[in-house]
């Protein structure tokens, strides 16, 4: 597939494993107090696996919904305002770790608001041996 904008799925170091293993943890409804992706994070702490890549967000998530203030603010990034100047913006994050001794490859990630489809492809080809530097979806 070729296109001039480049993909929500952005690879930094391709992979090269035989047989490894993809351990996945999402935000949502699933993770009770951050038991899979608290213990993933803790995985790749522990192993110091290393970032290989990342989903782009922006296709993902709904940042704002119509209706009262605290609906909406759950759905909104957070954003730390000091002196008058931004300190810090943070959208969902969705990244990729490798441990290549062990064969793992790890990703910790936010259920999508829409787009399952393509946010599960990105997962698909980073999982594939040797992904492109960039895809599509």
């Amino acid at each position: 597939m070729t296109s001039q904008q480049p993909g929500p799925l952005i690879v930094d170091r391709r992979l090269h494993l035989d047989r490894a293993t993809l351990v996945l943890a999402l935000t949502g409804w699933m993770d009770g107090g951050d038991v899979s992706t608290g213990t993933v994070q803790r995985l790749i702490d522990l192993l110091g696996a290393k970032p290989i890549g990342h989903i782009d967000p922006e296709p993902f998530y709904i940042y704002n919904l119509p209706g009262s203030m605290e609906v909406a603010a759950l759905f909104r990034p957070f954003a730390q305002i000091e002196a008058g100047q931004i300190k810090s913006f943070d959208l969902p994050s969705n990244r990729f770790f490798v441990h290549e001794p062990a064969k793992l490859v790890f990703f910790v990630g936010k259920e999508p608001n829409v787009a399952w489809r393509t946010f599960g492809n990105c997962i698909l080809r980073m999982a594939a041996t040797s992904p492109p530097a960039r895809y599509n979806g």
